[in-house]
């Protein structure tokens, strides 16, 4: 029988932790095939409208396939002892004030020593410049936001993360998490090598904030709506720079 501290089970914890998220995002793209193809019988045009390309992935990787394969990994093998859960309280309340309160700071900061002391640009993301060709979707893409955060976190913390602490311990666990969040965030970049180096490191540093907020208040609650919070207020405060607005 394999003991829960063999390197062996270690490493196979590790990587099925991978496995997971990697699936979420194959299911997502064969979602985006099907629905796009679903749409185009319909007449609705998705090839040549960024904005409708940008909702649509959006709707079928965090909107589908981010919960569907959380929610079907869980259930089949039976690992919802993985997610750590509190019914929301007064305390959950002020937990997640302060939490936004220090995703913000932390964004503040990694964007100040990238931009401004290491004189390191970061990428737009191609989901910015998607709405800004497409402004009457604006509300559908905030809208969105709120789902996207809680999402990711059900994945990326409740999954993810939560799998890897049974391995390494609750540090190693934030860390490779938020290595591997950040990676997935490659493709939605647009710039130079440099650029999308240093706003892949703001996702890091995001990622790590909400993977220890998510292990200090033991409640999933806490990161999903704070990051669901941040990434609406990040997109309108975005949104409104691009379009002289701010």
């Amino acid at each position: 029988m394999i003991e829960a501290d063999e390197p062996y089970w270690r490493f196979r914890t590790v990587l099925r932790a991978i496995a997971v998220g990697v699936s979420a995002l194959f299911v997502g793209l064969v979602v985006m095939i099907v629905l796009q193809s679903l749409l185009a019988g319909l007449g609705v045009a998705i090839t040549g409208h960024p904005g409708r390309v940008a909702l649509l992935s959006s709707v079928s990787l965090q909107g589908v396939a981010f919960i569907g394969t959380s929610l079907a990994y869980l259930s089949l093998l039976d690992r919802f002892s993985l997610l750590n859960l509190q019914r929301p309280s007064w305390r959950t309340i002020k937990e997640i004030l302060a939490g936004f309160l220090l995703v913000v700071l932390a964004w503040v900061a990694i964007s100040y020593l990238l931009e401004h002391i290491l004189q390191i640009p970061t990428a737009e993301s191609s989901f910015i410049q998607d709405v800004q060709q497409q402004p009457v979707l604006i509300w559908l893409f905030l809208g969105f936001q709120l789902i996207v955060g809680p999402s990711e976190e059900l994945l990326f913390r409740g999954v993810v993360q939560g799998s890897m602490r049974r391995a390494m311990g609750p540090v190693s666990a934030i860390v490779l998490a938020s290595l591997f969040f950040a990676s997935i965030h490659y493709t939605s970049m647009n710039g130079s090598v440099v650029s999308v180096v240093g706003a892949l490191s703001v996702v890091f540093v995001l990622s790590l904030t909400l993977g220890a907020l998510y292990e200090l208040t033991e409640n999933l609650i806490v990161p999903a709506v704070v990051h669901g919070l941040f990434n609406a207020t990040q997109f309108l405060l975005a949104y409104l720079q691009a379009t002289g607005q701010l």
